[in-house]
């Protein structure tokens, strides 16, 4: 149970220099699970002479959280007995967020091509949306989720005025959040200014009650409807606004 580790691997463990470091002290920063998987591994390598790794992460005093690799060798003994693991720590957090946010991309790459293909099937606004409440529904799983689609009237220069719900459809009867022929001003709109500023691409509010993109009003609104995430996509016609989902 006895560690020597670098100098080096005392700041990605976030310990004072002058701490004697053990493995129960370094199992103390990881989840129970992951403290089982490193003990387990090390315990492999010292009853069969073999050499090993295991990735885990740790929670720093500041509450940080890094992913940290380790590889090591077996020394043993003239007798086979294995009295040492030595090897190399290293700190794959910036690794392990980059291949998050790539799947994260490319999960939402897909849902918009899926989408693409199906909306421009659509003959209608019944047919558009019939399209959103399928797909919506495969993203939103077994959560409370309504879906509306909107006409927007534009001025002269192209601006969206106000938004007038032409469809909506509900997974839940006694809970909605607009109606058929229900019109709302832009201004009054929660979350407007986000997706009026980025007109070719989805907005999307993953947790619409506090993100700081919001207003503190516009959070209230999302609050008192009781809504969790938001997701805004446009429709647009040879380069105008059509609509809005």
């Amino acid at each position: 149970s006895e560690l020597d580790v670098s100098d080096h691997d005392y700041d990605k463990l976030a310990f004072p220099s002058d701490m004697v470091t053990t493995l129960d002290l370094v199992t103390m920063l990881m989840s129970n699970e992951d403290a089982a998987k490193v003990r387990e591994a090390l315990h492999v390598s010292s009853e069969h002479n073999a050499d090993g790794y295991v990735e885990y992460q740790i929670t720093l005093p500041d509450g940080k959280t890094r992913n940290l690799h380790m590889r090591w060798q077996a020394i043993s003994d003239q007798t086979g007995r294995v009295y040492q693991l030595f090897g190399t720590l290293q700190d794959v957090t910036a690794i392990r967020q980059a291949e998050a946010r790539l799947t994260a991309s490319n999960k939402r790459l897909a849902f918009i091509n899926t989408l693409g293909l199906k909306l421009n099937q659509a003959a209608s606004a019944d047919d558009i949306a019939n399209v959103l409440i399928d797909v919506l529904r495969d993203v939103a799983g077994p959560r409370s989720s309504d879906t509306a689609l909107q006409y927007i009237t534009v001025n002269s220069a192209g601006d969206p005025q106000h938004c007038e719900i032409i469809g909506y459809h509900s997974t839940d009867a006694t809970w909605q959040t607009a109606l058929i022929g229900m019109q709302i001003l832009i201004e009054d709109y929660a979350g407007a200014e986000l997706w009026r500023a980025n007109p070719n691409r989805l907005t999307v509010l993953e947790d619409a009650q506090n993100d700081p993109r919001l207003n503190e009003s516009e959070q209230a609104t999302f609050a008192e409807l009781d809504i969790a995430s938001v997701l805004f996509m446009h429709l647009t016609q040879w380069g105008r606004w059509i609509g809005l989902v």
